[in-house]
């Protein structure tokens, strides 16, 4: 039979591991110290400002104006409400798209009618057109397409003339025309 002993009076304790952790965990607590003393620093420094600007702010409005702020006089403001509306035309005249009004054209454009001339008006929404057609026929061809089509709105003839070329009489000639179209765009 074998019998086994233990004849030391205590357990076995590795002290060098033992104090290793010791003092990992006192390393770790003192950076957490020195991050919290960063931060609380850091807090205060922050209050001090917003303390310094509140302040400041309480002497402006005591006062009623803000110090960057100045009185401006009426023709400044008419000058200012001017630039702005002449930006304002200038953002619609850049964000008018030629092709697809062009592209809408082409579709209500007889085949004997011709245009000459395209102006927008930004403002009024309206389309000044010029041109030739053969005949009467054909221009009411196009006023017709005109008025049918659902991109644009009222039609208005503003002015038509037969020409006349040499050696033809004037009723064989072509006619020019100009037109308004408001709501084209």
């Amino acid at each position: 039979m074998k019998l086994t002993l233990n004849l030391t009076s205590r357990t076995y304790l590795n002290r060098r591991l033992l104090y290793g952790f010791y003092l990992a965990v006192s390393g770790l607590l003192v950076l957490l110290l020195a991050l919290g003393i960063g931060f609380h620093v850091r807090s205060h420094a922050q209050v001090k400002q917003v303390r310094k600007h509140l302040a400041e702010l309480g002497r402006e409005t005591a006062t009623g104006t803000r110090a960057e702020d100045s009185p401006i006089s009426a023709t400044a403001y008419e000058k200012l409400l001017k630039d702005i509306q002449f930006a304002n035309e200038l953002l619609a005249q850049d964000s008018f798209r030629w092709t697809a009004l062009l592209g809408r054209l082409e579709e209500v454009v007889p085949e004997k009618v011709a245009i000459s001339g395209i102006q927008p008006d930004y403002r009024g929404k309206s389309l000044s057109l010029t041109g030739m057609a053969r005949g009467v026929e054909d221009l009411q061809q196009f006023l017709d397409n005109l008025l049918a089509s659902a991109h644009f709105g009222d039609v208005y003839l503003l002015q038509q003339s037969r020409l006349k070329e040499s050696g033809q009489s004037e009723a064989a000639g072509a006619i020019s025309f100009s037109i308004v179209v408001r709501g084209a765009f």
